[in-house]
């Protein structure tokens, strides 16, 4: 069909699925869970209550501000691991793994079958990454950075049509990775930085991906033009994976009502 009448199948089936699913299913009051809004003036305090009594760990500390979030390094090192594991790693390869697939031989309808996996896969990781409450924020991320980085082994051992099944791996693998990486690094953040604001400094995570979605893909693009290969631009996506899960680490959301006692 061609790109531009597939951007606008694809903008079609927003408004045809998408539209009317939120409409339907996600429309909801705080009070539908027992809450009030923030913006309710006393009430608030009530919400603050609610909060304590699930998580009494995080209780002590402040209501952060967008200002002072930003004076921590822990704010910056999320927004670095968010960049890195989505800008620098996810996006980059994204955007040229259909063309990495056909120049190893696959058609370019079997190699967008294959990759469709990657997002039908990730979905099942955004609900298993509710593991992060048992087994800790920290290990779950570095669980994905591990999964994201052995698809993209996979990935780059592609040579031909001979082994179809690296192509299923990397969809799997980075896929479920890519699934528990996204709620968590929201997740953690808000871990540290809760109160009313949170919606303003989680914004700067997609700021972060924004920083590296412009850089990633040029570069994947760039490196393939001078060197006429992807691998050394999927080893930089795979080192922006461990980047993504130690800066996270560092970031320590385990050790966050701490942090917020001490700031």
């Amino acid at each position: 069909m061609g790109w531009r009448p597939a951007f606008l199948v694809m903008g079609g089936l927003v408004l045809v699925i998408l539209l009317p699913l939120y409409l339907v299913f996600y429309h909801y009051h705080p009070r539908d869970r027992g809450m009030t809004p923030y913006s309710s003036g006393e009430d608030a305090v009530r919400n603050e209550g609610l909060v304590d009594a699930v998580k009494p760990e995080l209780a002590a500390g402040p209501d952060w501000t967008l200002r002072r979030a930003l004076r921590t390094h822990n704010l910056w090192l999320f927004i670095f691991s968010d960049s890195c594991y989505w800008g620098f790693g996810n996006y980059l390869v994204l955007a040229h793994q259909i063309k990495f697939a056909q120049e190893a031989g696959y058609s370019g309808l079997v190699a967008a079958s294959v990759f469709g996996l990657f997002g039908i896969v990730s979905m099942v990781g955004q609900v298993a990454a509710s593991i992060s409450d048992k087994i800790g924020r920290e290990a779950t991320v570095l669980i994905a950075a591990a999964l994201s980085i052995g698809g993209l082994v996979a990935l780059i051992s592609v040579k031909d049509t001979s082994q179809p099944w690296l192509l299923y791996f990397y969809a799997t693998s980075s896929g479920l990775g890519t699934g528990l990486f996204s709620p968590n690094i929201v997740v953690g953040t808000a871990d540290i930085f809760r109160g009313r604001n949170i919606g303003a400094i989680s914004a700067m995570l997609l700021t972060g991906v924004g920083v590296g979605g412009a850089i990633g893909p040029w570069l994947g693009g760039y490196i393939y033009d001078i060197r006429g290969s992807y691998s050394l631009a999927f080893i930089i996506a795979m080192a922006a994976f461990a980047a993504a899960g130690i800066s996270y680490w560092v970031a320590a959301p385990r050790h966050a009502a701490r942090i917020r006692a001490r700031l």
